[in-house]
């Protein structure tokens, strides 16, 4: 999860994720942000994941139209280290 400082520059306060838009909010900034997709009929998240340098970086989580996970990927600079596959 990303956090955001406040305007006293100390309390921290989570982030929604963004779509990959270079200037929205200027979360996504020098190809580092986090991006989602997510159903348009339902509205429930897709996928969820961060991009560093413009390459896949950390966990990217997957998820069914009726919300479960269904994959779990683990990205180390743009490469693929391992992922989980959960059967629902």
């Amino acid at each position: 999860m990303v956090f955001k400082k406040n305007t006293d520059g100390k309390t921290l306060y989570p982030m929604k994720p963004h779509l990959l838009f270079p200037d929205e909010n200027k979360i996504f900034k020098n190809g580092t942000g986090w991006y989602y997709d997510y159903y348009y009929e339902t509205k429930s998240i897709k996928v969820l994941g961060h991009y560093k340098n413009g390459k896949k970086d950390g966990i990217w989580i997957y998820y069914d139209e009726k919300k479960n996970e269904i994959l779990r990927e683990y990205y180390s600079n743009g490469v693929l280290i391992s992922e989980q596959i959960y059967l629902v």
